[in-house]
Parts: C-alpha cells; sequence; structure tokens
C-alpha cells in the first residue's frame, strides 16, 4: 500500500513539471508579458510542491524564445526629375540677315567686272639655242659646247647679266637619215647621226637693245632663237590699275541692272577675282629656224593687262 502510494505522489510531481515546462513554452511563444502574467503568484496562496520519493531534484533553467519581430521590406523610392520641354525653333537660313519678318528672301545682284590697262613694256626674254648633227656623238657634243660658249660670251658683251642667262634645255638624239625632211633611200643603210641641242632662256632688260643683243648671239653661231616675250617689271602696279577698273565696271553695271529692275542697290556683299582670268599681258614672239638670218628689229609695241572681278550686291 505504501508502495503504491509513493508512485502516485511520484507521477503527479512529474505531471506537475510537464505542466508547468508546457506553461513556459506556451508564455514564450504569446510574448513577454503572458510569461510574466504565468509567473506571478497570487498572495497568500500557498504553493505546493510536489517531489517524486528517491528522486533528486533537478533544476531546469528554461531560456524564454525571444519575440519574433517581424521584418518589413522596404520599397524603393523612385526619384522622378521633371526636363523642361525645348521648344524647336525654326531653321535660319546661314549666310542671310535674320529680317524678322516671316517669308521674306534677300534679294542680291551678281555682276562680272572687267578692268583693261594698257602698258608699255620694259623686259623681253628670248629662247637661243644650239644645235649640231654629225656622226659621232663626241663631235656634236663638242660642236654645241664650243659654239654655246661663244653666244654667251657675245650676250655678256652686249651688257646681259649671267644670271640673266638660265639653260632650259639639253638634248641628245639619234637620228637616221640627214638633218630635216627625211625621204625614203633605196639603200637600206642609212647613216645614223646624234643631234644635240643645248637652249637657253635670255632675259634683256635694256628693251631698245633687243635686236642687237639677238643679232649678236646669231652672229655668234647660234641657229634657234624663239620664244621672244615682252613684260613689264612693275607688274603689281598695273594689276592694282587693272583691278580698281574691274571694281568700277562692276559698280557701273550694277546700278545699270537694278535700275532696269526697279531697285535699289545695296552694299556689297563679297567680291572674287575670276580664276580663268588673272591679269593677261598680251606677248610678242620672234622666231628663226636653223640657219637663219639676224632677227633684225624687233618692235615691242604695247601690252594689255586684262582681269575680272565677281561682285555680288544686295539689293533693297
Amino acid at each position: 500500500m505504501q508502495g503504491r502510494s509513493r508512485q502516485l505522489r511520484w507521477l503527479a510531481g512529474m505531471t506537475l513539471v510537464v505542466a508547468l515546462i508546457g506553461v513556459v513554452l506556451l508564455a514564450g511563444q504569446a510574448g513577454p508579458p503572458a510569461l510574466a502574467q504565468v509567473g506571478q503568484t497570487p498572495t497568500g496562496t500557498p504553493t505546493e510542491t510536489l517531489e517524486p520519493l528517491g528522486t533528486p531534484t533537478a533544476t531546469e533553467e528554461v531560456t524564454p524564445l525571444l519575440p519574433i519581430t517581424p521584418t518589413v521590406e522596404a520599397t524603393p523610392t523612385v526619384e522622378v526629375t521633371e526636363t523642361p520641354m525645348i521648344t524647336p525653333t525654326e531653321p535660319v537660313t546661314p549666310g542671310l540677315p535674320e529680317t524678322g519678318v516671316e517669308g521674306e528672301i534677300t534679294r542680291t545682284l551678281i555682276v562680272l567686272g572687267e578692268g583693261r590697262v594698257q602698258a608699255s613694256p620694259d623686259i623681253a626674254t628670248a629662247n637661243i639655242g644650239v644645235t649640231a648633227v654629225d656622226a659621232s656623238v663626241v663631235s656634236a657634243t663638242q660642236q654645241v659646247s664650243q659654239t654655246m660658249s661663244d653666244v654667251l660670251d657675245a650676250l655678256m658683251a652686249e651688257g646681259v647679266a649671267q644670271e640673266d642667262i638660265q639653260t632650259t634645255s639639253y638634248s641628245i638624239n639619234l637620228i637616221d637619215g640627214v638633218f630635216g625632211p627625211q625621204e625614203p633611200m633605196e639603200d637600206d643603210e642609212q647613216p645614223q647621226r646624234y643631234q644635240v641641242t643645248n637652249s637657253v632662256q635670255v632675259t634683256i632688260r635694256d628693251i631698245g637693245a633687243i635686236g642687237t643683243i639677238l643679232d649678236a648671239a646669231v652672229e655668234a653661231g647660234a641657229n634657234q632663237v624663239f620664244g621672244v616675250n615682252f613684260d613689264v617689271s612693275n607688274r603689281e602696279e598695273y594689276m592694282r590699275d587693272a583691278l580698281e577698273e574691274a571694281v568700277q565696271n562692276a559698280e557701273e553695271r550694277a546700278q545699270y541692272l537694278a535700275d532696269l529692275t526697279g531697285a535699289q542697290l545695296g552694299p556689297v556683299v563679297s567680291v572674287s577675282q575670276v580664276v580663268g582670268a588673272q591679269p593677261f599681258f598680251a606677248a610678242a614672239e620672234a622666231g628663226l629656224g636653223m640657219g637663219g638670218a639676224a632677227p633684225g628689229p624687233i618692235s615691242p609695241g604695247q601690252l594689255e593687262i586684262t582681269t575680272q572681278l565677281q561682285v555680288v550686291y544686295a539689293l533693297q
């Protein structure tokens, strides 16, 4: 009987312990306030502790569960920047003045002005050459070299400066038959000959002595005289005069056309010189073939300097 009573008391104690453990677990899930309420004992109420017989009392530490704080995801903030709208503007045509009047077109008038100036030449150039033909290239070369040396001496004796004499060509050619127009020969074995030519360009600054200088060159042995041209030493001065006349001529033409069309001539918009009409200097030429006589008197005459300008005027 006594043994049965001990067993009942031990079972009751174990039941109480299990109940307390369940209460603690429930209190931990419900949060700290519930746990506090369960842990409090009413004042004046005796608490009976049942201990099983023959079993040592074990003290168990129960760690209360920490409350679970729900995590809230932060929603990213999107910043919206308002960009002011750009109002398109009407395109402006480059090169035309803005008048402020819608649909207005700038009117222009394009004319071509021409300027002509007469000038007396004070300088001349001539090409003087020596040609020799021989069956031996060495012999032909020696002949040309000796003759050209005599020609240069004659030119400098007439007052031509050494720096005004410039070699323009020197050539050696192998030819068949006689020099000059060739005719068919019955004999197939035509003699071979060599033609050697040496030419110089001479600048003559004393325009009145051009005839005398060319005569001296021919007498010294020159057998080619060609490309006699006349020019002016102060070319820039005559060019400015021609340009001034071209501008005046363009203005006269523009004014005349404006009057014809009932428009009022405005200021000059642009001026350009016509590329194909640079100042032109007329030239005289004299020439001699091989073995010709002295050229004799040469008249330089007058030079005409011509230039053109394109002028653009605004019409008001």
